[in-house]
Parts: C-alpha cells; structure tokens; sequence
C-alpha cells in the first residue's frame, strides 16, 4: 500500500514508515482488531479519519479566509491533504507526532525506550524528505506532558500505563525525539524551515501569599510548564524536580 508524494515521483510506503500512526475508529478507544493490536491495547483516537479526500475541511479553511492549517501525519490521508491546502492558498503547517506510536514501537518499550526517540528520527527524516518541498512549518511532537503524564502516570490516554517512572523517563525521551526530529528535518528541508515544538503550558497561580501555597505553586508549574520550556529553551531541567526526578529513574 503506497501513495504518491503529491508532484514528485516519490513513492511513500506505509511498510517503510512503519505506521508510526495507529488509529481505530470504533469506540471506545479500547479497541481488539489482531490486525492493528494486541487484544484490549489503547488506540490514539475515538473519531473517524476526517475525510479529506473530498476536500471539505480544506474548503471550509478557505472560507473562514485562514492562510494556514495544522494537520497531524496520518499516513493514510496527509499525502493528499497537503495539496488540497495548498490548492486553496492555505500554508500546511505539519505535526509529526500526536500521540500515534506504533504498536510494535510500544511493545519495545514505547517511549519510556530511549531507542524510540531515535526511530522517531528516522521517521521524521522519511517524511520530511517526502513532503519537504511543500510544507516549510513543522511541530515535532504535540504536548509531551500530556503523552508522557497522562498516558504514563495517569493511565488515562494512550498507552494507558501508571508508572511515574515510565512517565518522567518518556518525558526526557519525548524531548530527545523532538530534537532528533528537528535535525532530521533541517537535514531534509534545510535550514529555511520553520520548526517548533507544541507544549501545553499553563498559567500556575499561588491560592495565598501562605509558603505552603507558594511552595506547591512552584512545584506545579515545574512540573507542568518548565519540565519541557527550560530544556528547550535553556538546555537543563529544573532544579526543583530534577534530584527527585533522577531518584526515580
């Protein structure tokens, strides 16, 4: 199964990429089809694939007068939706990855693996040098808090795990893989290309001036905010986390 890279003579086979995508369709998100997991494993979604193929959604794009649109790599439909964007004058801007980690990556580890940042790269490399003559914008990973804390601490998305230790390992993993992914994108497209990461941040108040209130304040916005902007933005972890974080791990 393969699709044409919109102009190029470039063929993209879903084999090579590895499906870094895993989806169903069928609610709920807990899902039994052999052919795309093992038996009660969490997929990445509850909503069908959108039909871009007939072209509403990038029509509707066009009439709210939008000159961009972010679409996440969905193998199965991306190829044809960066051209039908840019058909309408609309700048496709790319989300490598949201949440969609291939079930076999996620039976070695997942990326709690340090190992998976690293095919993360690959991936990215591949798609990048697919698409890179017509998308310019990319965002690495979307919201690694949430794919790290909430699907590895909290249980509650994908891969539905409750392991603190697996979740701040995948958080430092995610980071790696975004910036991995960012040089593999520089090394397709070149250095003109727009490259970011998307972080769900979150305005962190004290309840009262109380140290008690202050204290857990601070803790929570490391915890939520600067966990992922200080590595991005200054290189270290904070260091009201980081000895306890270590300990962990």
């Amino acid at each position: 199964c393969e699709e044409r890279a919109g102009n190029t003579n470039l063929a993209v086979s879903f084999e090579k990429i590895k499906l870094w995508y895993v989806f169903t369709s069928r609610r709920p998100w807990r899902h039994d089809d052999p052919g795309q997991a093992w038996p009660g494993s969490f997929a990445c979604g509850d909503r069908p694939v959108p039909p871009w193929e007939n072209g509403a959604q990038a029509r509707t794009l066009r009439i709210l007068r939008s000159d961009a649109g972010r679409l996440s790599l969905w193998p199965v439909v991306v190829w044809r939706l960066v051209d039908l964007l840019l058909e309408r004058g609309i700048v496709p801007a790319a989300t490598l990855y949201h949440w969609d980690l291939p079930e076999s990556l996620q039976r070695g580890g997942g990326w709690a693996n340090r190992e998976t940042a690293y095919r993360f790269s690959d991936y990215a490399a591949i798609v990048a040098g697919a698409l890179g003559d017509r998308v310019a914008i990319w965002t690495t990973v979307n919201e690694p808090w949430v794919a790290a804390f909430v699907g590895h601490a909290a249980g509650m998305h994908a891969p539905g795990i409750r392991d603190l230790r697996q979740a701040v390992l995948s958080s430092h993993h995610l980071l790696l893989g975004h910036g991995l992914a960012a040089r593999a994108v520089v090394e397709q497209v070149g250095s003109s290309a727009t490259i970011g990461i998307t972080l769900n941040l979150a305005p962190v108040t004290a309840a009262s001036e109380d140290p008690v209130d202050v204290a857990a304040a601070q803790r929570l916005d490391a915890h939520l905010n600067r966990w992922f902007l200080d590595p991005v933005l200054r290189g270290s972890y904070p260091e009201l986390l980081y000895a306890e974080y270590q300990q962990i791990v």
